[in-house]
């Protein structure tokens, strides 16, 4: 009787055991339609007992809200510590989080050792992100020691578990050391390139472009570009719209930009709704239509793209698209302004945007406006594609 008994609760808490995830998923629901919707104080009431019970999503959800301050302060030390609880569970958009903080230095110190920490982590995990950061890590030999064969490594992985940004990394690591370009390296991006990867295929076009190395004889210029933009890739779509808009290796054509670069800004680029602002603004494709314009730069703003920050700052201030909005025009000012002096340090970072001059809004503000601007400047927080 006893063994019988000790038989059934053990055949109980098996599917207690294998039902709770289960139930923490009905239980999450409420939650996440709060969240979903922009009710964060009652999405931060909702995970709060389940994130105490252990449940990472609902723990990753609390990270959330106290990183952006949805709702709530703002308050790192609870995102780190909510982050902390589901990365134990191997919550991959926790860790990956974490790592993030801690390379950006929001709300601590700057520590390239422990984001690489997370960033290592996340990657043991499978997460192809994580595993381009660890490409990144050593390619500039920040966080982990300097050592572009491991660069490669990573960047090949990435590749392969199709992972755009690896594109870029790899053209740069190929371009500044030819000697990792042999028979080899041509051979596996070619191989995955036929083999249909877009990543793959959006590299070698990238790198044909390079180093004649890639190609074969008579191969035709944005064949393998256009492949990729086919299969969806978002950052082929925007290279491929940005060709097509400049005659560059293809026939100009206005028109095929436009269809590209609107599948990029689908697919959540910022670079495609800028150029494509620009169009609208200029007229290249058609009439000219300010308030496209203004919504298409806008898109793009919120998506922390500094050009655009600092065109919508000034299309706010005169009226270009949009009604005059000095409030607006300073709270893009002062997010572009933050953002242009993080990336003065960044490696790799080239583009000049410290040289771009604005005029001087707050000699037309009021401090009460200026105050605002400051607040809102505060509170704002990027459009992101994850995590």
């Amino acid at each position: 009787m006893r063994r019988t008994l000790k038989r059934l609760i053990s055949a109980v808490a098996f599917v207690i055991i294998l039902g709770a995830g289960g139930i923490f998923a009905a239980d999450i629901e409420p939650g996440m339609a709060a969240y979903d919707a922009g009710d964060y104080a009652t999405a931060l009431k909702e995970f709060l007992p389940l994130a105490e019970q252990g449940h990472a999503n609902s723990q990753h959800r609390l990270g959330n809200i106290y990183q952006k301050g949805l709702g709530v302060k703002q308050d790192i030390q609870q995102a780190i510590k909510w982050y902390k609880r589901a990365a134990e569970k191997d919550y991959v958009d926790s860790i990956y989080n974490l790592s993030l903080i801690y390379s950006r230095g929001e709300g601590v110190a700057v520590d390239m050792e422990e984001s690489a920490k997370w960033t290592t982590k996340a990657a043991a995990l499978g997460d192809a992100e994580s595993i381009y950061g660890l490409s990144w890590f050593h390619f500039y030999g920040r966080g982990l020691p300097k050592d572009l064969h491991k660069a490669e490594q990573y960047l090949r992985e990435a590749v392969k578990l199709n992972y755009p940004d690896a594109c870029y990394l790899l053209t740069r690591l190929y371009s500044k050391n030819p000697e990792f370009v042999n028979d080899e390296a041509i051979q596996w991006l070619r191989r995955d390139a036929e083999s249909d990867n877009p990543t793959a295929q959006f590299c070698l076009e990238l790198l044909i472009l390079k180093d004649k190395r890639f190609a074969v004889e008579h191969e035709e210029t944005g064949k393998w570009i256009e492949k990729a933009a086919l299969h969806g890739l978002a950052p082929a779509q925007e290279r491929l719209g940005i060709m097509y808009y400049h005659g560059d290796g293809v026939a100009k054509d206005v028109g095929e930009a436009v269809k590209w670069l609107n599948a990029a800004t689908e697919g959540g680029l910022d670079d495609s709704p800028m150029i494509l602002a620009d169009i609208h603004l200029k007229g290249l494709n058609g009439a000219v239509n300010a308030q496209e314009g203004y919504r298409l730069m806008k898109i793009s703003a919120e998506r922390d793209n500094v050009i655009a920050q600092l065109a919508l700052s000034i299309m706010c201030f005169f009226g270009k698209g949009t009604d005059k909005d000095p409030v607006q025009a300073y709270k893009w000012f002062l997010l572009a302004d933050q953002k242009r002096e993080q990336l003065k340090n960044t490696p790799g970072e080239t583009k000049t945007y410290h040289d771009i001059s604005l005029p001087d809004f707050t000699k037309r503000m009021s401090p009460q406006q200026i105050a605002e601007a400051e607040r809102l400047a505060a509170e704002w927080r990027p459009e992101r594609k994850k995590k």
